[in-house]
């Protein structure tokens, strides 16, 4: 420090910064609100904003993929503009040049619209409605999301648009394609010419598809879609992340300083995402490779054992899928199945009702959050934990980077959660305090690191006494109903994961010889060995919970306790005491147990010993009147999996495709990039010497710099693609050990800024 250091941290400081330097962030976050990492990334940048050995990528129309292009649309509700100058005052320079559609000709267009609504009807995202809100007085302009100004701006974006068939994604989909041939015929002339021609495919991103209805999950969403590869569409909202932080700065500016503003803004995150793909794609493909190893493996597995079974069966499911991709809207859907039990959502929609009935106009509900949504939230944080501690165990002692730094991210995650959940539990529960021990109380106020492992103090978890007096009126009686269709969508869980064991089972009894064919089955069961497990321990929490809220009763017929010898698929069954013992020994010397059946014996062909005595277990008739489970029920379950199972395989294969291509023209886009560039260095004429210098100079380092990206990322990118065509062409066992290099250092970024007691225990092994 007396030269002017200031160390990067109190242990073992590696890293210094300088006192002028610290000097200038403090000005600059007391001035601006900058964050630590927003000031360094700005220096790094002043240092060298080439991006250290990353890539940029060219985006002419030339070098996108050939047969398909990928559009991703979205409305942002933040960046509004006060009315508080004009565009007389403050003109918009080179207007329609940038990230923004001509201004003029956009707004005639739209006030030609100014009366039109387009409410979704299936969409429950808030955002579909703000549109329409009343909070827009002063505002320069509203009606984002109004299919007009989006059909507008997608015509401009697809004005020059060189390929036929687009692949369109879009937080409404699903109604914005309804008329937009209509809504294209209103467009200005030069707008409608290639628009017009294009073929759309429509999608909805992947994490808003959840809230749609029903009817629009399967024909929306790319996990079903052929050529996608993995898609998500959610890209388009990393913008708005970025963009966001500039609404306040600019809601005050005028037109044109507003727009100058965010269109600097956006080319900086472009710049950003075009520099940082040279190390995406690689650590990308590296994934895929690894999710179609797996993914293809269960598929082929999965229908070597159903063709054993029915060779015609999936020669029809594949039949039945493909009619339905040719013509969705008159084909029943082929990945869904029917199933009358009561899941977490309907419980929590019922409950939801209930609650607006009692108050019809909502106004007599004075808290922002509903008991329902209070004890939903319980219940998420609760089966998050139980997933953290299986993941820890099945991590093992010594857990991989990538495997550390999941588990961070995890904790984080819980750690917010849990303390949203404590702010609402002061709500319904403000005496919650009272009735807790001492150290339940320490244990109350503070959330520890290991997050898997804190209590909540829900309804269920208290005492008779203590229950009726903490909580308020709805909160036992609402966590009742919860409790009993979270046990009754695990024991549908639990069923369905069976069932595909069943032909799992099947076809490794007949098909699995060699340890390279056991060792992949074996991957492949585990996978569905850890579901059953999920299953098994969220119906067992959710039914003791149940046994604290309800006491003994009648329910209890319905959902009993679920003991390991009940986990059994419909071709097994129980172990005898003599074999459940004579396992246990094999266990306990380290022998190999039969894993597959580890709860049960597998039963074949029509007559095995034991079966006059054998007895299906409850699960399959949570009453003991009921009939038990049949073929055309098994048969449906199994087609829902297998054809899921094949759009997995199917998908991650075009994964590898599309990177490889992406990989190879990004190639071809540096090498262009560097030959136009080299054109440019004598194009000047007429100027004087050392301007045209200059000039030279600068044209032949940006030349250089591409072609040397070029070569560097083509040795670099070399190993990996070389091992995806490997995977493509089925060659898995000359793949070697594929490792993702970014994980390791990510890892160790994350902990550099966290205590060493804090990660010192990751490799602890945890009890389930």
């Amino acid at each position: 420090m007396r030269i002017g250091w200031w160390p990067g941290s109190v242990k073992n400081p590696q890293t210094v910064a300088s006192i002028s330097c610290l000097r200038l962030f403090h000005k600059l976050n007391a001035v601006s609100k900058i964050s630590q990492y927003e000031f360094y990334r700005g220096i790094e940048r002043l240092t060298d904003n080439t991006g250290n050995l990353k890539m940029p990528v060219s985006h002419w129309r030339q070098w996108v993929l050939p047969f398909v292009n990928f559009i991703a649309q979205d409305a942002n509700f933040r960046l509004a503009n006060a009315m508080r100058s004009s565009e007389a005052r403050n003109p918009v320079l080179g207007d329609g040049w940038g990230y923004f559609v001509g201004r003029a000709s956009y707004m005639d267009y739209v006030r030609s619209f100014a009366n039109e609504e387009d409410i979704s009807t299936c969409s429950g995202f808030a955002a579909v409605f703000l549109a329409n809100l009343k909070r827009v007085r002063g505002l320069r302009a509203t009606g984002a999301h109004s299919f007009c100004n989006m059909t507008y701006v997608l015509a401009s974006a697809l004005a020059h648009e060189q390929v036929q068939h687009i692949v369109y994604s879009y937080d409404v989909a699903c109604v914005f394609d309804k008329n937009l041939r209509e809504r294209i015929s209103t467009l200005p002339d030069h707008l409608q010419q290639r628009i017009a021609d294009l073929v759309f495919s429509f999608f909805v991103p992947n994490f808003h598809l959840p809230a749609h209805r029903a009817p629009c999950h399967a024909p929306y969403s790319f996990h079903f879609a052929p050529g996608v590869g993995r898609t998500h569409g959610e890209t388009v909202e990393e913008n708005w992340f970025i963009m966001n932080k500039a609404a306040a700065q600019t809601k005050p500016m005028g037109p044109g300083t507003r727009q100058l503003t965010l269109e600097d803004h956006a080319g900086c995150h472009d710049h950003e995402s075009s520099v940082s793909l040279g190390r995406l794609l690689p650590r990308r493909l590296v994934r895929t490779i690894q999710s179609f190893m797996s993914s293809y493996d269960e598929y082929e597995q999965l229908r070597d054992g159903i063709e054993k079974r029915n060779p015609a069966l999936v020669a029809e499911w594949i039949a039945l899928e493909k009619k339905w991709q040719e013509d969705r809207s008159s084909t029943t859907c082929p990945y869904e199945h029917a199933t009358q039990v009561q899941n977490l959502k309907d419980a929590e929609l019922v409950l939801q009702q209930q609650e607006m009935q009692r108050t019809p106009d909502g106004t007599a509900v004075v808290q922002e959050v509903t008991v329902t949504a209070f004890i939903k939230l319980g219940i998420d944080i609760q089966h998050a934990q139980r997933l953290l501690v299986i993941d820890l165990k099945a991590a093992g002692p010594q857990p991989t980077s990538t495997q550390q730094l999941d588990v961070l991210k995890k904790r984080a995650k819980l750690r917010k959660s849990i303390d949203k959940f404590r702010s609402w539990q002061r709500i319904y529960m403000p005496s919650l305090a009272d009735h807790l021990s001492h150290n339940d109380l320490n244990t109350y106020g503070k959330v520890i690191d290991e997050t898997e492992h804190m209590r909540l103090f829900l309804p269920s978890e208290l005492s008779d006494a203590a229950r009726n007096s903490a909580c308020a009126p709805g909160v036992v009686t609402t966590e009742t109903t919860l409790r009993a269709a979270e046990a009754e969508q695990s024991l549908e869980d639990l069923r369905r994961a069976l069932r595909i064991k069943t032909a799992t089972n099947q076809f490794r009894q007949a098909n699995v010889r060699h340890i390279s064919m056991a060792t992949r089955a074996h991957t492949a069961f585990d996978k569905i060995a850890k579901r059953v497990h999920i299953a098994k321990m969220r119906y067992r929490f959710a039914r003791n919970c149940l046994v604290h809220l309800r006491g003994p009763g009648e329910w209890e017929r319905q959902l009993r306790p679920l003991n390991d010898e009940d986990i059994r698929a419909l071709n097994e069954r129980a172990l005898t005491a003599e074999e459940r013992a004579e396992r246990e020994r094999a266990r306990a010397l380290g022998h190999d147990v039969d894993w597959a059946a580890s709860d049960g014996v597998v039963l074949e062909g029509v007559v095995n010993a034991g079966e006059g005595s054998r007895r299906l277990s409850w699960i399959w008739y949570m009453d003991p009147g009921q009939a038990a489970i049949t073929d055309h029920n098994l048969n449906d379950a199994l087609r829902v999996e297998f054809l899921k199972s094949k759009a997995r395989r199917d998908r991650d294969r075009e994964e590898i495709q599309l990177l490889l291509e992406e990989m190879r023209r990004t190639i071809a886009s540096l090498d262009y990039d560097s030959e136009q560039w080299s054109e440019r260095a004598g194009l000047r004429q007429g100027c004087d010497d050392a301007l045209a210098d200059g000039l030279r100079s600068y044209a032949m380092e940006q030349a250089a710099w591409r072609s040397e990206r070029a070569a560097l990322l083509e040795m670099k990118w070399k190993p990996v693609q070389d091992a995806a065509r490997l995977a493509l062409d089925l060659h898995f066992d000359n793949l070697g050990q594929l490792t993702d290099e970014d994980a390791a250092q990510e890892l160790q970024d994350t902990l550099d800024g966290v205590d060493k007691d804090d990660t010192e225990d990751f490799g602890e092994d945890v009890d389930i």
